[in-house]
């Protein structure tokens, strides 16, 4: 094989491995972009607890950017030793419903403090569906975390009462939206 026909094969298997290597990195770089738009408009279902004067809440929260569908909601906690009604009980009928992006669900607990003479952590496993794909999430709320929340306290005067109120209902109005 003469020179010049050398230098044309050389030049051709690199050419061939350049461009085996651009393809491989094409499509690495569509996979992270495809889970990156993924992640980004994706729903995020979530539980968090948000204790108010003398009832405290139970927030279920889509903070994500599409609707999700709840297929199941299975918690730790037994609801019942707040409620006299088995029937309402918080999320017990969670399963089928849509979220849509900001949407969220509200359970008063009645008498929660029962909750945190038995439990440390509400563990909640949600496991919803959105554009044919499930999702999974874990969440252990720390009752104990709470315990400094905004409420009336006894030291609040009848003059200033309104006032204390007005402010406190602000904070908690901020917090949940």
């Amino acid at each position: 094989m003469d020179l010049p026909t050398l230098i044309n094969t050389i030049l051709c298997i690199l050419s061939f491995i350049l461009a085996v290597i651009s393809i491989i990195t094409v499509v690495i770089t569509l996979r992270q972009n495809s889970k990156m738009i993924e992640n980004s408009t994706r729903p995020y279902i979530s539980i968090s607890f948000h204790p108010l004067f003398s009832l405290d809440y139970l927030i279920l929260k889509n903070f994500g950017n599409s609707t999700a569908k709840i297929i199941s909601l299975e918690t730790n906690v037994d609801f019942r030793i707040c409620f006299d009604d088995d029937f309402h009980l918080p999320f017990s009928h969670a399963a089928g419903t849509y979220l849509h992006p900001g949407e969220r669900i509200l359970s008063a607990i009645d008498e929660a403090y029962k909750l945190c003479k038995k439990y440390d952590f509400l563990i909640f496993d949600i496991t919803y569906e959105a554009s044919g794909k499930l999702y999974k999430e874990h969440i252990e709320i720390n009752l104990n975390s709470y315990a400094d929340h905004a409420a009336i306290r006894p030291t609040v005067n009848q003059e200033n009462a309104q006032q204390v109120i007005a402010k406190t209902l602000q904070d908690i109005s901020d917090i949940l939206m």
